[in-house]
């Protein structure tokens, strides 16, 4: 019963890890865009890197560039 409880503590830890390192790259991805940006790439270029449309990525990213 000791094993159970302490494979699922570190099966939620795991998850919590990886939620603080997603947030660390969602932090990091928006420098990123936001020097890009800076840098008068278009909203098309930063879509295709993201693997998304230019719209997409505008509508998520733009609100949190003057953040």
């Amino acid at each position: 019963s000791d094993d159970l409880v302490e494979a699922n503590t570190a099966a939620l830890r795991a998850i919590a890890e990886l939620v603080e390192q997603r947030d660390d790259v969602d932090t990091a991805l928006v420098g990123a865009i936001r020097d890009a940006r800076d840098a008068d790439r278009s909203w098309a270029e930063i879509g295709a890197m993201l693997g998304v449309s230019k719209q997409a990525a505008q509508r998520k990213y733009a609100s949190k560039m003057s953040a």
